[in-house]
């Protein structure tokens, strides 16, 4: 493009260490400078052919066009005869690594993601989720490219799926111990519900959709071209759900073995949250090349672990809608748990705790209470909460004892004689003489 013309048109050999294809730009930088030719740089339009004659375009065009149709076929045939892409440029003079990895551009970003990618390994293999080999095994540049191109929102939830974070009953009951770990959905209460238990819970429901998803995964591979033995293999390895390793699956070449191996070490709970072996990517690649296909095994792998976190998001979505959705009493489904408590123990104790005026609250049956509306049910749990509330005023009202001064504001809570509280008083006014003299003594006092 007409950028990358001015880039390369400039004098000096330095690149910048930020700049896209530096290495590019410097090689032909030190060309221009070797040779001992003025250069002038001029921008064509590619493509002019589609509406010109080949015959009727300038010189100039014509070379440009030949060049295009030359870089094309040579691209093929490189493809075809299946070399290994050159890494080193003609004149080339300086070359930065990173994992054995030629930086072609910015070197910061490579850097920085060595030394995290060097944490989180430790971090992974202390904590007891993946060890130093299956770390080396899964396909981290395919995990970049499809965090890359996720909405932060969805990329938040897939953080805290991963880091276990996400808002199951277990992480709920560490910050408050009323709530229960038990699962919603399959209600085992031998489980406690955390994110590996989405992908294990044998509730009817979540076990139909988890079917389908196997089944939309296989379209989708199907449609991607992918590999029959590979086909075959994931879709024997999702099903089982972790019980049968993936060297369980049929493995007739060498590749899958060492495919198998490799799986192996990562595991399938680390292969459902996209931490796919990055053998998958290199026998996909060699079937595209076999069947001569366009498409692109990277970009398989990244969409590959796209469809594996799908599923597991299918699986929360649905346990959320247990949760949260609204029963047959316009009560959602915790809150209306709440309530059934309720109204069982409050008619557990029966009519005695209210006043006979109260005690037709009492009346309907718990079977009928449990069929009104949510709001029905409300307003009948505080208004029995309410007739409660009266008859314990009136009985402290009848059992508290009789005060001296029962207008005062603040009453004394235990009983006085009153012969006694009139003689201090007495004392006191003769001390200080008039009630106004008490007052003002007493401010001074305080004073």
């Amino acid at each position: 493009n007409e950028q990358g013309l001015y880039l390369s048109s400039l004098l000096s050999d330095r690149v910048s260490p930020k700049q896209k294809h530096s290495d590019v730009l410097r090689a032909i930088r030190h060309v221009r400078r070797a040779l001992p030719l003025d250069i002038h740089f001029k921008h064509i339009y590619g493509h002019q052919d589609d509406t010109t004659s080949y015959a009727n375009l300038e010189r100039s065009v014509q070379l440009n066009i030949d060049c295009d149709l030359l870089a094309k076929a040579g691209l093929k045939r490189f493809h075809k005869q299946r070399h290994i892409p050159p890494e080193v440029l003609p004149h080339e003079t300086v070359i930065i690594r990173v994992r054995g990895i030629k930086v072609l551009g910015a070197i910061g970003p490579p850097l920085r993601n060595e030394v995290s990618r060097l944490n989180m390994r430790q971090f992974l293999a202390s904590k007891g989720r993946l060890s130093l080999q299956g770390f080396d095994e899964v396909d981290w540049d395919a995990m970049e490219v499809k965090m890359a191109s996720t909405p932060d929102q969805h990329r938040i939830w897939i953080t805290k799926h991963v880091s276990g974070f996400c808002g199951t009953n277990h992480m709920l009951n560490k910050r408050s111990s009323s709530n229960s770990t038990i699962c919603p959905c399959c209600k085992d209460p031998d489980i406690i519900e955390n994110t590996l238990h989405q992908l294990h819970c044998k509730d009817l429901q979540r076990v139909e959709l988890w079917e389908n998803s196997v089944k939309s995964l296989k379209k989708w591979l199907t449609f991607k071209q992918t590999s029959p033995l590979l086909l075959i293999g994931i879709i024997r390895y999702v099903s089982g759900k972790g019980v049968d390793t993936y060297s369980c699956v049929e493995n007739n070449t060498h590749d899958l073995r060492i495919l198998s191996v490799s799986q192996d070490m990562i595991g399938w709970n680390n292969f459902m949250e996209g931490k796919i072996s990055k053998r998958f990517q290199m026998i996909q690649q060699q079937h595209y090349l076999d069947i001569d296909s366009k498409f692109s095994s990277h970009k398989w792998s990244s969409d590959l672990i796209s469809r594996l976190l799908l599923m597991i998001h299918k699986q929360w979505i649905h346990r959320n809608n247990v949760v949260h959705k609204r029963r047959k009493d316009g009560l959602k489904h915790k809150e209306g748990i709440k309530v059934k408590r309720k109204i069982e123990a409050l008619c557990a104790e029966g009519e005695n705790m209210l006043e006979p005026e109260d005690q037709y609250l009492m009346d309907a049956p718990l079977e009928c209470i449990q069929e009104w509306d949510g709001i029905k049910k409300k307003i009948w749990i505080r208004s029995v909460e309410a007739a409660k509330a009266v008859k314990r005023m009136r009985y402290t009202e009848k059992t508290a004892p009789t005060l001296p001064f029962p207008n005062h504001p603040f009453p004394c809570t235990e009983s006085r004689n009153h012969t006694q509280v009139e003689q201090q008083r007495k004392r006191k006014y003769a001390r200080y003489g008039s009630r106004k003299m008490v007052r003002k003594k007493t401010k001074h006092y305080h004073l």
